[in-house]
């Protein structure tokens, strides 16, 4: 069983749109479900993403 993540105010690059925005990345069963506002999820682990930068369109 994987654990879902809550990334909250992480710095997202996205290539496709040329973006760089603060987001919240929600990751579940292993997989990004979601970047933009996360959903409530009780259950996730959050971790603060101040400072640090994701890349998901690059994988």
């Amino acid at each position: 069983m994987n654990q879902n993540i809550i990334i909250r105010n992480i710095s997202v690059v996205d290539k496709m749109l040329s973006s760089d925005k603060t987001y919240d990345i929600y990751i579940r069963d292993g997989k990004i479900q979601k970047v933009g506002i996360a959903p409530e999820d009780d259950s996730a682990v959050v971790i603060d993403g101040t400072g640090l930068t994701a890349f998901p369109s690059f994988f």
